[in-house]
């Protein structure tokens, strides 16, 4: 969708990642906010329930 958070927080959640890949897909990824990357979870959580 453009933001990066988004796209990660999607792409963590649409892909079940466990805690170690999602770990590792961070520090891979570089530079992002924790808190902003948290807050488009719920988003996309509440996306896929309403879906």
């Amino acid at each position: 969708m453009g933001d990066k958070h988004f796209d990660l927080a999607f792409f963590i959640c649409a892909g079940h990642l466990d805690q170690r890949q999602e770990e590792l897909l961070l520090k891979t990824y570089g530079n992002y906010s924790e808190e902003y990357l948290l807050q488009h979870k719920v988003v996309i959580f509440y996306l896929i329930i309403l879906w």
